[in-house]
């Protein structure tokens, strides 16, 4: 397999609060993997679910819990592995990235994950508060929200690629 993919962001997605997607996007990946990255993804919400409820009964307040949830599962397909993390706000939108392992088993540096996802979060915030967005009701995200969204994967693939 080509170097240049063993450290790609492979796969984002954006969930609302009714575990709906809004966004769910393939990067450099074939299309045959997927419909298994989206049932990953699925099958993903239900662990976010028990991690904010266990969460939510240590600190009796959903506004304490970390935005940043880390790596909570990890896929095999055919002959790559992969990670998935989460992201989860306030308002119980959960973004998800799905992340190649490295060859090499060392692990990426999750700060850098947790900044991408902070910035898709914030990509997302001024895309749907856009008071000029006219497909607010039906979340649809605008061609700058995912012009933004593919600049910034490309950034931090190449960020996870030299593990700076």
């Amino acid at each position: 397999m080509n170097e240049k993919l063993k450290n790609s962001i492979v796969y984002v997605s954006i969930i609302n609060n009714k575990n709906e997607p809004i966004l769910m996007k393939n990067y450099n990946h074939s299309k045959q993997e997927e419909l298994n990255f989206q049932m990953n993804i699925f099958a993903t919400l239900d662990m976010i679910d028990n991690q904010i409820t266990k969460k939510i009964l240590v600190t009796e307040n959903k506004s304490q819990i970390s935005s940043f949830l880390g790596c909570l599962n990890s896929v095999y397909l055919a002959e790559d592995e992969f990670d998935i993390y989460g992201y989860y706000t306030v308002g119980q939108l959960k973004i998800l990235v799905i992340l190649r392992q490295k060859s090499n088993m060392a692990n990426y540096d999750e700060r850098h994950i947790k900044n991408l996802m902070n910035e898709i979060y914030q990509f997302y915030r001024q895309d749907i508060l856009n008071p000029f967005n006219q497909n607010i009701d039906d979340h649809q995200l605008t061609k700058k929200f995912h012009s933004k969204l593919d600049e910034t994967v490309s950034k931090y693939q190449e960020i996870l690629k030299k593990g700076i």
